[in-house]
């Protein structure tokens, strides 16, 4: 019998009723919002297949908990978002793609600037499909 799959959603309080609307109920997930939290569920809970983590994560500190996760959980795949609306300049934004992939994150997606190019339905909807792509791959790999 297949294990759940389950995604370790590391973000700020005000954006998990956002994830929740985008996966809209296909995939269990553990929110968590702050570092120590997200640790322990990680060492503890073993059918955790993917984290996405958000740049408001426990007040910004997503990359402590990539660098923590590339680490402990090397085969882990890991998602950086960004998923509320702030002030960020595309500079900034570059910066932080650059260096979620230097760190080993699968990818980062930004939704609010990913909406104002396709719209929020559409950007959500390719938020959901990378989410569950990953997910998917980590249960290949978890099978071999």
């Amino acid at each position: 019998m297949e294990r759940a799959r389950k995604v370790l959603a590391a973000f700020s309080p005000q954006a998990i009723p956002m994830l929740e609307r985008i996966l809209g109920g296909s995939v269990a997930f553990l929110p968590v919002h702050s570092l120590p939290e997200a640790k322990a569920a990680l060492q503890y809970d073993a059918g955790i297949s993917l984290v996405a983590c958000g740049v408001h994560f426990d007040e910004s500190r997503m990359f402590e908990l990539l660098r923590y996760a590339r680490g402990a959980f090397p085969r882990l795949p890991f998602v950086c978002c960004r998923m509320l609306s702030s002030e960020l300049s595309r500079i900034s934004l570059e910066a932080i793609a650059i260096s979620a992939a230097s760190l080993g994150a699968e990818t980062f997606f930004d939704l609010p600037g990913r909406a104002k190019e396709v719209g929020e339905e559409a950007a959500e909807r390719e938020l959901r499909g990378i989410l569950l792509r990953y997910l998917q791959d980590a249960g290949a790999a978890k099978a071999d």
